[in-house]
């Protein structure tokens, strides 16, 4: 389906009227819109980004062993799981509009099913299961950096590189953007959709004809299990968020400030004396008085 917002695309009085849709301006030209793209079929339905709840779930897994003469039990890692929680709210401004995002819906109520083949008996197989992709902005996307990203940490780089400076952070965040196409989109399966179409409260419902009523808002609320593509903890990886920090920058855990330079060398030497200094007095502590020689380097025979 197409990414643009018409209010009047299936509206005539709408159109004789000049009715003119703010959020139709704001999906259009700020590129504000949800997209789901069937991997199967191709399709991909859209709707504006009225978001009322966004949750992002990650589950660890661990198993705990109880071991004979351990007072702790020993974790044992199984998997790390994702789980996003979409609410979104699809709004009319006219009765054209109610109706074509009823078949919006009606289009994703269809991705959550598989594709089949027909026999010659007539009888139907399924060949795939419904995966979709998800791209709600920067927030659900797949964990790739955009190109315009690339282009620009690649520029500043290079220019830095050329005054002997390194990147400055304000470079990551003025290279932050997210593409707008489908493709982008987050790979996984809706685990469950709830389509309610709030024929009860004050928005009501558009009569249309005789036994035909469209909804003015119906609320969708769904569940997305990510399928990961790539590991999230690879080395350049921008899971989930596409987000680029300064990878050069040491964190001091308990201020909060940055370790760079001789601080950051003398914090680093400091703390291998502290690690080499304890060692040597736990192996002193055992009665193990070679390897305490071994680590400062006297003779105490």
């Amino acid at each position: 389906m197409d990414s643009n917002f018409d209010v009047s695309r299936y509206d005539d009085d709408a159109t004789s009227n000049s009715l003119v849709s703010l959020s139709d301006a704001y999906a259009n030209q700020i590129k504000m819109y949800i997209s789901f793209k069937h991997l199967d079929s191709g399709q991909t339905v859209y709707f504006k980004a009225f978001i009322t709840n966004l949750v992002d779930t990650y589950s660890a897994d661990w198993t705990r062993e109880t071991i004979y003469g351990r007072i702790d039990p020993v974790p044992i890692y199984a998997q790390t799981q994702r789980s996003i929680s979409l609410n979104l709210t699809v709004p009319a401004d006219s009765i054209g509009e109610a109706y074509e995002n009823l078949g919006r819906v009606q289009k994703l109520v269809q991705f959550l099913y598989p594709s089949y083949t027909t026999g010659n008996d007539g009888s139907r197989t399924i060949t795939k299961s419904p995966l979709i992709r998800l791209k709600a902005m920067n927030l659900v996307s797949k964990d790739e950096l955009t190109t315009a990203q690339s282009e620009h940490a690649l520029n500043q780089a290079n220019a830095r590189r050329a005054q002997d400076v390194g990147t400055a952070p304000a470079d990551y965040y003025k290279g932050y953007t997210s593409s707008t196409g489908a493709d982008g989109g987050l790979l996984g399966f809706i685990n469950g959709l709830t389509v309610m179409h709030n024929l009860e409260n004050e928005a009501g419902v558009f009569e249309k004809a005789q036994n035909t009523v469209l909804p003015k808002q119906i609320d969708l609320a769904l569940t997305l299990i990510p399928v990961h593509e790539q590991n999230p903890t690879g080395d350049h990886s921008t899971f989930p968020y596409n987000v680029q920090l300064q990878g050069d920058i040491e964190i001091d855990e308990w201020y909060g400030t940055s370790l760079s330079g001789s601080t950051a060398e003398e914090g680093s030497t400091a703390e291998e004396e502290n690690e080499e200094s304890e060692y040597a007095e736990i192996q002193r502590a055992l009665g193990n008085a070679d390897a305490a020689n071994a680590m400062t380097g006297h003779d105490h025979k």
